[in-house]
């Protein structure tokens, strides 16, 4: 969903899309992705920058996999999908990646900063090279 704020939002119209500051924002557009793995995970966190919006997906029980999936944001398509992994990074002993859901999502000078409030663990992941 994309906002727009605006000092004479409609509070009533609003309502259903917001929790609080239904007075302050107007809903701009409400997009749907479709992914081959969509029927499959949810989404926990999501970013946008100036040119893609980054999601990174939430672990269930059968699907433990981290994906990230990036959209272009100037026609809201997939632009691509990947399978986090660790590659040299280490997380703590007995940890692993399928554990993580990820609260917290930063974008700066093209990384992405998740962050496991769970397991208090920050993974600055590069999106172009795909990997932590």
């Amino acid at each position: 969903v994309e906002i727009t704020p605006n000092k004479n939002a409609n509070a009533l119209k609003n309502f259903p899309y917001f929790l609080e500051g239904a007075d302050s924002f107007d809903e701009v557009e409400r997009s749907r992705l479709k992914t081959s793995r969509a029927k499959n995970y949810y989404v926990s966190v999501a970013r946008r920058g100036a040119k893609f919006t980054y999601l990174i997906t939430a672990p269930n029980k059968r699907y433990k996999d981290l994906m990230i999936i990036s959209m272009r944001n100037s026609d809201k398509q997939v632009h691509g999908e990947f399978l986090l992994e660790l590659g040299n990074a280490k997380l703590k002993e007995k940890r692993k990646l399928g554990e993580l859901v990820i609260s917290a999502l930063a974008l700066k000078d093209n990384k992405l900063y998740a962050f496991s409030k769970e397991f208090n663990t920050l993974l600055v992941i590069d999106p172009t090279k795909e990997e932590i």
